[in-house]
Formats: structure tokens, sequence, C-alpha cells
């Protein structure tokens, strides 16, 4: 169980309870912060846990909780753009671009152990990278992932598009909301040809369907923003399962379109 992430909180019967402690069992919300009452959970985002520092305010037990575990969904640095995944574990996303990036290569290099990542190296780990399109009003909006790289064990730079081996191993959601991530959602694998459904990840070849939008390239993965279904949504693409071979991510995207939204990046830790 977690604390309300907004809202009216109370010492007495929400954070001393979430720590342990019975409403009658007293303890101040200093003694709560610094962790004199129960130690503090530093599995939970830092943005979701008291930083141990005064002024101690109960707004820093947002979201907090106690019996949080680690090691199960953690994100890509940045934007602090957090929610739940339908358990207790988190999953933050990084910013590859926002907005109109004209018809330039964008690169996006993460390194995975991080901080403000996953906080150690995850070789050995294994999980999914994913990209979220939070996607605009209109159909100018053909987000582009062109080539990615996990770490030679992972079969070095690829080009997505390229192998049906590859491409079909990844999976959209389609015309999803939530923006959290969540493993739990309703999956698509990437078909094994050219595709166009509106709201979802395609693969395709040279151009997107639709003009003024996307770059030509041999081959790509690629949002389809046309149609009102495919208007303000947050669609997840992901890749199989792999174990880490590196801490550095590195993503080759486009996002050419005067109505791009915003694409993240994240990643999701298995085992």
């Amino acid at each position: 169980m977690a604390i309300a992430s907004s809202g009216a909180i109370r010492l007495d019967a929400d954070i001393l309870v979430e720590l342990g402690q019975g409403n009658e069992d007293g303890g101040g919300l200093k003694a709560a912060s610094i962790g004199s009452i129960a130690t503090i959970n530093t599995a939970n985002d830092a943005a979701d846990r008291p930083d141990g520092s005064a002024p101690h305010l109960m707004s820093e037990f947002y979201s907090y909780d106690h019996s949080a575990s680690s090691g199960v969904a953690v994100g890509a640095y940045g934007n602090g753009l957090n929610g739940g995944t339908g358990t207790s574990a988190k999953a933050l996303y990084s910013t590859v671009f926002a907005g109109n990036q004209g018809t330039g290569l964008v690169t996006h290099t993460s390194d995975l152990s991080n901080s403000y990542i996953c906080g150690s190296s995850v070789i050995g780990q294994t999980g999914h990278i994913f990209l979220r399109i939070k996607s605009g009003t209109s159909y100018r909006q053909d987000a582009q992932l062109y080539k990615y790289n996990f770490g030679a064990s992972n079969g070095g730079e690829v080009i997505i598009g390229k192998n049906s081996s590859v491409y079909t191993t990844w999976d959209t959601t389609s015309a999803t909301t939530n923006e959290a991530y969540n493993q739990s959602s309703t999956w698509y694998a990437l078909p094994s040809s050219n595709s166009s459904t509106a709201g979802r990840w395609n693969r395709d070849t040279l151009g997107t369907p639709s003009s003024s939008t996307g770059v030509s390239v041999a081959s790509h993965v690629y949002y389809e923003g046309s149609g009102s279904s495919a208007y303000s949504k947050d669609v997840y693409l992901r890749s199989p399962e792999i174990t880490f071979g590196t801490d550095t991510i590195i993503l080759k995207c486009y996002g050419y379109g005067s109505n791009m939204g915003t694409l993240y990046m994240g990643v999701y830790i298995t085992g």
C-alpha cells in the first residue's frame, strides 16, 4: 500500500501507519522524515520519499510506499514523469525529443547506471527498453525509430525495420492514454510487413504515408498519427526482453512534423 499522491494526508493516520506504526504510537514529522521511526525505503523514487532535510514537509511523503521493492521497474533519467504500473513499481522517462525536429537525425544516449536512472549497473539483468509517444492533435506527427544500439552482446547497432526477425519481436500498444508505463497493457506484435494502423507503432519502408511528416529512410518503425483515434494518446513501443550487456543505450530517431508530440524513452527491469 502507498500514501496518496495528492490531496490531504495526515501524520498519524497516513504517514505513521505506512511506516508500520499505529495511530497511537506517536512520533513527529521530523522523526518520520529522517528515518528514526523506520528507515526510509530508497526503492521509492527520490520524488516519492522524504529527503531528510529541513524543512520537513508532509507533502514529501506523497506516493511513498514503505514496502516498495527495487529492481522491478526503473526508468531513464530526466523529467520526473513517473507513475505506478499496477504494483509498487515505478517507471520514469527521459525525453528523446519534443516537438518538430525537422528532417535531421536525433541521437539519444542514456547511461542506465546513472544515479538518476537505475543507480547502478544493469549488466546481466533482464528487461525491456520502451518508447512512449505523447501524440499531438493533428496528423503531422509520425515519430520514427530508425536505429538502436543496446551493445554488442545484443547485436550492436540495428536498423529496426530491416529484418522481420527483429521488428516482429517488438510490441506496440494501441491508442492508449496511460502516461505511466504498464507492463500488463495489451500488446500487439509489429506485423511482418508494412502497416499503417492509426494509433499504433508500425513498420514501413521509405517515407511515412502522410505528407509533411516523417523522413524517407530505407526502413523504420513509426507511430501512425493520422485520424482522431491517434490524437492526444500515450502509445508505447516495447523491445523484446533482453539481458543487458551494457549500460549504454543509443536510439536514433526522426521527429519531423508540425504536430509532433513528445517522445520518451524508459527501461523496465524484469529480473
